[in-house]
């Protein structure tokens, strides 16, 4: 009985202890596991790293947007002022992934804000941020304000000499004289009209001078703002009529002068004394156009508008540009019934907003961003009947990249740019976009397609000898290069290059007996170290009607048609261009290879990046484009249509090339590479063949066999 009693109370000891080394046990798992999950996630926060499976790079910014991150030596930030709570909350959250990609690979010199119009915090922050700007722009608000108060003085002056010397000075011009003539007569009466004019329009400058006080005293949430440049719009219509008003009442003086031999010394003296009057107009203008921009009134006149998106760059020393840039805010945040009725993807509004954001980066970072002049001879351009460089024109603009139209039907002279680059520091590309040499002269009469092509390439050449980057856009052409060169080669010889513009490079396709002749085609991209290859490498670029060249040993060939047995260079290509494009698949005598005629012997390159060293010891640049439709809208904007709501094009490397030509010709290698619009719907990269069998054996048999080997591994430890 004693055994037993003390034999139970023995084993409620070791009961009590193996539960209280149980507890223990557990207490301590469980702290460890805590803390293990915290250690983990503090090493995530900071050593965090996104792994992105998706062929496109879906989830991971874009080569040129990592491009500019990479350059960037001084901060840059985002801001965001909105009434937060009204945008929608998927375009929010869209905007915030883009830009936190944008701060984890900005390496510190990419930050982003949010200021919150609908709290007191935001205004609070608002107006902190308008008197940071106001401090950095002090001396250009200061200039603004005497520019404005100069003009303001002489627009008062000319409003007094009209009103008081002028009008009454013409109306008594015109009642001493009694006209000798029905010219006399006209001059006459039209110098009693300008001396009416003349009061009006003193009138309006009074006016617009008097309204200039307001607004060079205007605040803003506090901060003193002077709204120099409204008012100096205010002070230049005026102005400008008062200029050309009098021009023409100068040249009726001078008019009155030659006919009226009696009014000739006093009408002389009057026209002297406005043309005197007319400089000053033009001074106080041209003084008033050529007001500094400063950060803080850009910011404030975006903001007033509407909420707006800004990215902010740092002032660069002795630059006149604007170191901040807004955004269009729709295109970063569109409202809630823009998404429903547009099906518009998240992927879509994040790779727009990327291409906004790094564009606006560009444009900041560069100083002097190029002017692209796009000249063409096409009569449908010249009424605007057609549009066929929207898309491109578009793209560039959106890049920071101004393009001019050069019309070679109207004028053969380069359109000058000093309005757009007065000290001529920025570089210039020409874009040359050959015609289709198969059109006929027009019945209005326009040249033939084959004048213009020649036309436009008189114009290349030119340029090329100018020493300006020149991208060319090539046709085919109706006449043999073995009777005649093409007129391009002009320019492209310099470069010791010449095109094969009469053998379009064509492809068969064939059906059971059915037989398709193609005229498009997606060329290769070559491996190529110039820096244009790798920027639309894996994106499809089309090519309608390509013609080849021919190339020397200083040439990068970009894209090539590969040598394939169903493609070649076809001669008699011309009956087959006629037919329209929706019943070439139904022509029975469609063009076959020809041996003894056509080419066969690839590959064909189809665009090639040149450079050459001028007398000057300076290099120039030339693109050439074996194809006169890759640029234009119907084919950049050609679309497969939506994948699972998602647009896709069929070419997005085309205006890819475009841009990233330009850059190079532009001698902005470092701003060369693909950006998100060019990336299409995400795909998980395929999986190899041999990969996925060792995958299958994995889940098969190999989880079994693991799952075995765990059990002989723990009956082992336990002996």
């Amino acid at each position: 009985m004693l055994f037993r009693s003390v034999s139970g109370s023995s084993g409620g000891h070791s009961r009590t202890a193996r539960r209280l080394r149980f507890g223990a046990l557990t207490l301590v798992i469980l702290v460890a596991v805590i803390a293990s999950a915290t250690i983990l996630n503090v090493l995530a926060s900071r050593l965090n790293r996104r792994f992105d499976v998706t062929a496109t790079g879906e989830h991971q910014l874009a080569p040129r947007s990592l491009a500019l991150l990479g350059a960037l030596n001084e901060p840059h930030e985002v801001i965001i002022a909105a009434d937060v709570s009204s945008l929608p909350a998927r375009a929010r959250q869209d905007a915030r992934d883009v830009l936190d990609r944008f701060v984890a690979s900005g390496q510190g010199r990419f930050t982003f804000r949010v200021i919150d119009f609908a709290t007191q915090a935001g205004r609070t922050e608002y107006a902190d941020l308008l008197r940071s700007l106001s401090t950095q722009d002090a001396a250009g608000i200061a200039a603004g304000r005497e520019a404005v108060e100069s003009g303001a003085r002489k627009a008062a002056a000319i409003a007094n000499d009209l009103a008081r010397e002028i009008a009454p000075g013409l109306s008594q011009l015109a009642g001493s004289f009694t006209a000798s003539s029905a010219e006399a007569t006209r001059l006459l009466g039209r110098l009693e009209a300008s001396a009416g004019e003349c009061s009006l329009i003193a009138r309006d400058l009074a006016a617009a001078v008097s309204g200039t006080t307001a607004l060079l005293e205007q605040t803003i949430e506090g901060v003193s703002l002077p709204a120099s440049e409204e008012a100096a719009t205010r002070l230049l219509a005026p102005l400008s009529q008062a200029a050309r008003m009098l021009v023409m009442t100068e040249a009726t003086l001078r008019d009155l002068a030659r006919v009226q031999p009696a009014a000739a010394a006093t009408a002389n003296r009057a026209a002297d004394a406005l043309r005197e009057r007319r400089e000053t107009c033009d001074a106080a203008s041209d003084q008033l156009q050529r007001l500094p921009r400063t950060d803080a009134r850009l910011v404030a006149d975006a903001i007033a508008r509407s909420a707006t998106v800004l990215v902010r760059g740092p002032r660069r020393e002795g630059s006149t540009m604007p170191s901040v840039r807004a955004l269009p805010f729709e295109q970063i945040f569109p409202n809630q019934a823009t998404l429903e009725s547009t099906g518009l993807a998240s992927a879509d509004l994040r790779r727009r907003a990327e291409d906004l954001i790094a564009a606006a980066l560009g444009v900041l970072r560069d100083p002097n961003p190029p002017i692209v002049v796009l000249a063409h001879a096409e009569p449908a351009l010249s009424d605007k009947r057609v549009q066929l460089f929207q898309a491109l024109t578009d793209r560039l603009v959106r890049g920071g990249i101004d393009v001019v139209e050069w019309n070679l039907l109207a004028s053969s002279e380069p359109p000058a740019l000093t309005r757009l680059d007065p000290s001529d520091s920025r570089p210039k590309v020409f874009l040359f976009r050959g015609p289709d040499t198969t059109q006929a002269a027009g019945a209005s009469g326009e040249p033939s397609g084959l004048d213009r092509h020649r036309q436009v390439a008189a114009a290349a050449a030119l340029i090329v000898s100018q020493g300006h980057g020149v991208l060319l856009s090539i046709g085919p052409s109706i006449v043999p290069v073995s009777t005649q060169p093409d007129a391009m080669d002009a320019a492209l010889s310099p470069f010791g290059l010449a095109v094969r513009s009469d053998r379009v490079l064509l492809s068969e396709v064939r059906q059971g007996s059915q037989r398709q002749v193609l005229t498009d085609t997606f060329p290769t991209v070559t491996e190529s170290t110039n820096p244009i290859a790798p920027s639309i490498r894996g994106l499809p670029v089309l090519m309608p009607w390509p013609v080849a060249f021919t190339t020397s040993a200083q040439a990068a060939v970009i894209l090539e048609v590969p040598s394939r047995p169903e493609t070649w260079g076809e001669s008699s290509w011309m009956g087959y261009r006629l037919v329209p494009r929706a019943q070439r698949a139904f022509v029975q005598d469609a063009p076959k290879f020809d041996e003894g005629r056509d080419d066969r012997h690839g590959p064909w390159p189809v665009a090639v990046a040149a450079e050459r060293t001028l007398d000057s010891g300076a290099t120039q640049r030339l693109v050439a484009v074996g194809s006169n439709d890759w640029l234009i809208d119907p084919v950049t904007t050609m679309s497969q249509g939506n994948v699972d709501g998602r647009a896709t094009l069929t070419a997005p490397g085309n205006l890819e090339l475009v841009e990233s030509s330009v850059r190079w010709l532009a001698r902005q290698d470092g701003l060369i590479g693909a950006t998100a619009s060019a990336r299409g719907v995400p795909l998980v990269v395929p999986i190899a063949d041999g990969t996925l069998t060792l995958l299958w054996w994995t889940l098969v048999a190999g989880m079994p066999l693991g799952i075995l080997l765990l059990g002989v591994l723990v009956r082992w430890l336990r002996g």
